[in-house]
């Protein structure tokens, strides 16, 4: 008998096709729940009245959710786990600096626009009359080209309204500030920063600081403390918590800090040798992802009427500190009188150094075109609107990318001159050079 009843339970109970699918079509329409028994995989048991066992969290998912727990409303953001997707020291997205090659060595590419890193801070310093708030203005010029806004403190009266119309860059989109000190300046940054955050722009924002060693602190002002030596320690400590703060906020706010800096003889000299030293402390230096260095090389010059005229500079920006590219690369760029810095100039100076033009009588002949042309041809024909011009400065570009992507921008005079312009590390309460 108790074989009958095994063979029987064995057996399943049969239903007929019409009954199944109306009773598939009930279940499909939600009407009822499917209730079956769970399917069994042959030679096992299965475990009756206990549930489904929950999800096992990994030790670095338990310790997100204790993080986050500890973290303020607001700033849950701070902490995630790189699955979850890249993490803020990762850069994105770039500021153009309108050179392809500077953009090569700064990070990015210049196939993609590469240049200044969003989310970072950099440092612009040199000696007088190098380039560094021409410099700036092509940087603000690259930030309106990808729809980016322009808020530039201004402390040496560097911003010239005609420079400005001539490049195109659009007032609208440019906050202009002069603040009465270090500290005010300091604040209204503090705060344009933390308002980004709240409401994250549309696109990047870059802040220009000219310069730092121009910055008056507020006791200079109101004080008469000139040539008091606590006023340089007191700027170093300032700049060095900005610098800090800002380190952890940019990310956020969709924003870089652009710091220019003078370039100044150290009068602390090693034997015969005077290293150049910035001012501000060592805090910028420390904070920056990239650190640029602009000096004049050579002075061009035309002859008119049986005189030699200056007509432009050239000018090496060198990488002293990238933390995205390796350091110590230097580009050469065209200082010109009449226009400032030259993106088309600086191209075609960097295409006759590649090979990708030939000069010749004063004349550059390329691959690409039948017909020799001068510098201000060429400079007319990038920057034209007419077929012509729009069809040459495409083969110019398709034919200058590529040659930039590969060649190598190491330049080994730049390592070994002088790597730490700053001299021996001191602490942020450092004195300017040019304080007693």
């Amino acid at each position: 008998m108790s074989s009958v009843l095994n063979k029987a339970k064995k057996k399943p109970r049969k239903v007929s096709d019409e009954l199944a699918a109306v009773a598939e079509d009930v279940v499909a329409k939600g009407l009822v729940k499917k209730i079956g028994p769970k399917k069994v995989k042959p030679g096992s048991k299965a475990k009756k009245g206990k549930k489904k066992a929950a999800p096992v969290l990994s030790t670095a998912s338990e310790l997100l959710v204790i993080v986050k727990k500890s973290l303020p409303d607001g700033e849950k953001h701070r902490a995630a786990l790189l699955s979850d997707g890249s993490p803020l020291s990762d850069v994105n997205e770039w500021i153009p600096t309108m050179f392809p090659a500077a953009d090569e060595i700064l990070g990015g590419g210049a196939a993609v626009g590469g240049g200044l890193a969003v989310g970072r801070i950099s440092e612009v310093y040199g000696p007088e009359g190098a380039g560094k708030s021409a410099f700036t203005h092509m940087c603000a010029k690259g930030c309106q080209s990808i729809g980016g806004t322009v808020v530039v403190f201004d402390f040496e009266a560097a911003l010239d309204m005609k420079k400005i119309n001539q490049l195109g860059i659009d007032p609208e989109r440019l906050l202009y500030l002069v603040p009465d000190s270090a500290e005010q300046g300091a604040k209204i940054l503090e705060k344009a920063v933390t308002a980004l955050k709240a409401k994250r722009p549309d696109a990047p924002v870059l802040f220009v600081w000219d310069s730092v060693a121009a910055t008056p602190m507020i006791e200079e002002r109101t004080k008469d403390i000139k040539g008091e030596s606590y006023a340089g320690a007191k700027r170093a400590a300032l700049f060095s918590t900005l610098s800090r703060e800002l380190m952890l906020e940019l990310a956020f706010a969709r924003a870089h800090v652009l710091f220019v800096n003078q370039e100044r003889e150290n009068l602390k000299s090693v034997g015969f040798i005077s290293e150049p030293n910035v001012p501000g402390g060592k805090g910028i230096k420390y904070a920056a992802s990239q650190r640029l260095r602009v000096q004049k090389v050579k002075t061009n010059k035309k002859t008119v009427k049986g005189k030699a005229i200056a007509t432009s500079y050239i000018t090496k920006l060198t990488t002293k500190k990238c933390r995205l590219t390796p350091p110590h690369q230097s580009v050469e760029l065209i200082l010109d009188f009449r226009h400032g810095l030259s993106p088309e100039l600086s191209m075609l100076h960097q295409m006759h150094a590649l090979d990708v033009a030939k000069k010749a009588k004063g004349k550059f002949k390329f691959k690409f075109r039948e017909a020799p042309v001068t510098d201000d041809e060429f400079r007319r024909l990038m920057t034209g609107t007419d077929e012509e011009s729009l069809e040459f400065a495409e083969q110019a570009r398709e034919a200058f990318l590529p040659v930039v992507a590969a060649a190598n921008w190491i330049n080994a005079d730049s390592v070994s001159d002088d790597d730490d312009e700053d001299g021996p590390a001191n602490s942020d309460e450092e004195l300017d050079p040019d304080v007693s």
